[in-house]
């Protein structure tokens, strides 16, 4: 996994963060995420009318697994704790 882009992660967003950091530990593996903006949904904040994503998703693939999981996350305080299945 390269790091491209780092930032503090907090809560249940850092434990997402966590997870997919230890799936990828000694395996290549790819990871892509984002923001969502939903066409007439999401909000604009300051003088630049910078667009709030109302969501944000998450891909991992392990391609020597032949494996792929992925996560929409809103754009919320997350109450509830990250559960693994």
């Amino acid at each position: 996994m390269y790091l491209t882009k780092t930032h503090h992660l907090t809560g249940e967003d850092g434990k997402l963060e966590s997870l997919v950091r230890m799936w990828s530990r000694n395996r290549a593996s790819y990871v892509t995420n984002g923001g969502v903006l939903n066409s007439n949904s999401y909000r604009k904040i300051g003088k630049n009318k910078i667009s709030v994503p109302t969501q944000f998703y998450k891909v991992v693939f392990i391609p020597s697994e032949n494996k792929m999981i992925a996560f929409l996350i809103p754009n919320l305080k997350i109450e509830s704790s990250l559960k693994v299945m």
